[in-house]
């Protein structure tokens, strides 16, 4: 009886060392630690999918967690067939001629790969924002991940021009901004189809033949509505420019100022066109002095920017 005792023992203590003390259990391990393992196998084998499954998992169990957080974010990109490299170059183009669309926008980029981008950049600012607040413990912190945030942030709020209704979704149900840069002696960037915009959601009459001089109040619900848009677009510009300037040296491949000019032509551009706020939003001394006629009533070369609240059809 002693042998086979003595085996008996052997087995249950070959069973505890290879199972990791979990002697009723034979399956693999589920740690946060073992799943972003598993995941970084996946991405090894460009199987991203499978990794951000992975990650995302990791992330359930400890939400914290910013190597999971981290590579889940890689994993996105990745996943969304998107090259990151390129995507930080179109950002720090800052050598626009007349005509050129701002970054993200024009025919190049149509609602449906718009919104790809678009929701990559959602997922981004979610894995990469809380390690940038130092809410995490794990491998990685804020100064790992400023510049990829950072690019990620000024991404969103330039694609969040394209969804002007602001449900997170670029798709038919939004209006199609056009973003052009205008000529050399301008002040930069125009929104070239604003009163159209404007027309598109009016409730007025269209059939009334109006005179030059004639002008009809913009309902307050557009006011509002495009005003909450140009403000969400700046807040999250706000977060990347600020993350840009933080960074006072390091290697990304790209000039971090560069993406910085383009940052503050977005900003300019958003802020020029708030309507009726009391602001002089284009810096020339004037409050709300245009009308939304698709003309340039105060001759600087920008059309229905700094608007009064009133339109022409």
């Amino acid at each position: 009886m002693r042998p086979k005792l003595a085996l008996t023992l052997v087995v249950v203590v070959l069973a505890t060392l290879v199972s990791g003390c979990n002697i009723f259990s034979w399956t693999k391990s589920d740690t946060a630690e073992s799943l972003i393992e598993e995941g970084k196998a996946h991405l090894r084998d460009a199987e991203y999918n499978e990794a951000l499954e992975k990650f995302a998992e990791a992330i359930e169990k400890e939400p914290n967690n910013s190597t999971a957080l981290y590579y889940h974010a890689k994993a996105a990109v990745h996943a969304s067939g998107f090259n990151s490299l390129s995507l930080a170059q179109m950002l720090a183009d800052d050598e626009f001629i007349a005509g050129d669309d701002f970054p993200f926008t024009g025919n190049d980029w149509p609602k449906n790969r718009a919104n790809d981008l678009y929701q990559v950049s959602a997922i981004l600012m979610s894995d990469l924002k809380p390690i940038w607040d130092e809410e995490t413990t794990g491998e990685f912190g804020k100064t790992d991940i400023d510049f990829d945030l950072a690019l990620a942030a000024g991404m969103r709020g330039i694609l969040m021009f394209q969804d002007s209704n602001l449900d997170g979704v670029i798709d038919g149900n939004d209006y199609n901004f056009l973003l052009e840069y205008i000529d050399d002696i301008s002040q930069g960037f125009e929104i070239s189809d604003f009163h159209d915009y404007i027309a598109s959601l009016s409730s007025a009459p269209k059939l009334k033949a109006l005179s030059p001089q004639d002008t009809i109040a913009i309902d307050p619900g557009i006011i509002t509505a495009f005003n909450m848009l140009v403000d969400n677009i700046n807040e999250i510009l706000d977060l990347a420019e600020a993350i840009i300037i933080s960074i006072a040296s390091g290697t990304f491949g790209l000039d971090p100022l560069e993406v910085k000019s383009v940052l503050d032509e977005a900003r300019a551009t958003a802020y020029r066109y708030r309507v009726a706020d009391g602001v002089d939003n284009d810096g020339d001394g004037r409050t709300d002095e245009e009308v939304v006629d698709g003309i340039d009533n105060d001759g600087d070369g920008l059309t229905d920017e700094d608007s009064n609240g009133t339109w022409s059809l």
